[in-house]
């Protein structure tokens, strides 16, 4: 559950002038979510062993593994189409196009990768179900006045940094003349600065059946702090409510 960036990046000591990727990587037991994937490639300068190249991103992912182990990311294959080149004396910068303006398709392939996954610790909170980063949880209701048969929504936000869209809805302790339907959920995904961070929504609707003063107790929200290396269990304000004849 903990976020690792994977970046691909083209190192290029000539004159390429489109690309093509023909083989996405296969991330068995990842959960991915897109950071950059640019239509344009901006070019900067690296120098490697020596010799500059010119380097440009991509893609970029952040990854959540699901599960633990030494799990594999296979290589990214593509095509990129190379002018064809007749070298001047600078032996960087100064290369020269074909006259002719002709091209040819040269392929390329990225290294595989290994990750190793580290279990998460035993004894895991009852409200804990996959969620890691740093989350606050945030409850409202609204109303906290209502006739019998007519409904409240609760809404539970969870906001913070990790993998947002895999958390699970929280468990609610009802009244039991209470009737209550699957939630609405919704997420709002940030992407800024290589980090997976946002919110995630859930909004009951709950229907009392009969009148009298009603209490939904707190909910409790867990999820494990990689920079802590434990759990943290949130939980909210117990919620009370009049429901009139």
């Amino acid at each position: 559950g903990e976020q690792v960036n994977l970046t691909f990046k083209l190192y290029t000591r000539v004159s390429v002038s489109n690309y093509g990727v023909d083989k996405n990587p296969s991330m068995t037991g990842f959960w991915g979510e897109d950071i950059e994937n640019p239509k344009n490639i901006a070019l900067s300068t690296e120098t490697v062993n020596g010799k500059q190249y010119r380097v440009g991103v991509i893609r970029k992912m952040a990854l959540f593994p699901t599960q633990s182990g030494t799990l594999e990311i296979a290589p990214m294959e593509a095509t990129t189409q190379v002018q064809l080149q007749s070298r001047s004396i600078d032996p960087f910068d100064a290369f020269f196009r074909d006259p002719f303006g002709r091209t040819v398709n040269y392929k390329v392939k990225s290294e595989p990768l290994k990750i190793k996954v580290d279990p998460l610790p035993p004894n895991a909170p009852p409200s804990f179900k996959g969620a890691v980063g740093r989350f606050t949880m945030n409850t409202s209701v609204d109303r906290r006045t209502t006739r019998s048969n007519e409904p409240v929504t609760l809404k539970v936000t969870i906001a913070g940094t990790g993998n947002i869209k895999v958390l699970e809805v929280p468990e609610i302790e009802l009244p039991k003349d209470f009737e209550q339907y699957t939630p609405k959920v919704s997420d709002n995904i940030n992407r800024q600065e290589g980090k997976i961070s946002g919110s995630k929504t859930f909004e009951y609707l709950l229907i009392p059946r009969y009148p009298g003063q009603k209490t939904i107790k707190p909910l409790a929200f867990s999820f494990f702090d990689p920079g802590k290396r434990e759990y943290v269990t949130l939980h909210s304000p117990q919620i009370e409510l009049n429901v009139e004849q």
